[in-house]
């Protein structure tokens, strides 16, 4: 396990003066990215990995200028799948969130799954596990080109894009009432640079809806947001 310290900057608060859903969710993302950056878990240099699902829960959201804590470990779910989890802690240690996301080493060549290293150890979720979704007619959709800032150094799809473009379909007052918050992310494809992607949303009721983010025929990922 490694803890991962970060701040929230005015740049990162809304107009209550709490860190926006997009902000802690971006950091938990970094948090992850720096674990895997670190080695600890030795991940086979030979494979690449693949992001399946991810599962973020926020029940506190801390203030501007608050220090928080997002501590990262890895769970073993099958030969061939695993999952980073993450537990946020506020500036007094007290949970305030929680999340896991689900991976597998693939060839990348063939994008055969691979077995998982021995280091990986069994263990429990922090939370439930991601949810899987079904397609839906959506109520309204909008389209956006992919420009080269939506991609990562190693041309995967940066997921900060799917959650800033749900988020900002969301009414303003849906996220901004420091209700708690899951979010669910069912990731079924990858786009390139210069797609076209619809964005879609449905509204269930005040506090659930479903999204989508399509390339033409193929589905790139569904997702919902809950709010308690």
């Amino acid at each position: 396990m490694k803890t991962y310290e970060y701040s929230v900057s005015n740049g990162k608060s809304d107009g209550c003066g709490l860190a926006t859903v997009q902000s802690v969710c971006a950091d938990i993302i970094n948090a992850i990215s720096r674990y895997f950056s670190s080695g600890e878990d030795g991940h086979r240099k030979d494979s690449s990995l693949m992001l399946l699902r991810s599962a973020f829960e926020i029940d506190e959201r801390p203030r501007t200028e608050e220090n928080y804590n997002i501590s990262v470990w890895t769970v073993r779910q099958s030969p061939s799948t695993f999952s980073k989890c993450v537990r946020v802690t506020d500036y007094n240690g007290s949970e305030i969130g929680r999340g896991t996301t689900d991976w597998c080493n693939v060839d990348p060549d063939t994008k055969v799954p691979f077995k998982n290293g021995s280091s990986f150890k069994e263990g429990s979720l922090p939370c439930r596990p991601p949810r899987r979704f079904t397609d839906f007619y959506p109520d309204k959709v909008f389209d956006r080109e992919l420009v080269e800032g939506d991609f990562c150094k190693d041309g995967r799809i940066d997921n900060n894009c799917y959650i800033k473009s749900f988020c900002d379909l969301i009414p303003d007052e849906a996220l901004s009432s420091g209700l708690s918050v899951r979010l669910d992310f069912d990731f079924r494809g990858e786009p390139s640079p210069g797609d076209e992607v619809a964005f879609g949303l449905k509204k269930r009721n005040d506090e659930n809806y479903l999204f989508f983010a399509r390339s033409g025929d193929k589905t790139l990922c569904r997702a919902s947001i809950i709010t308690e």
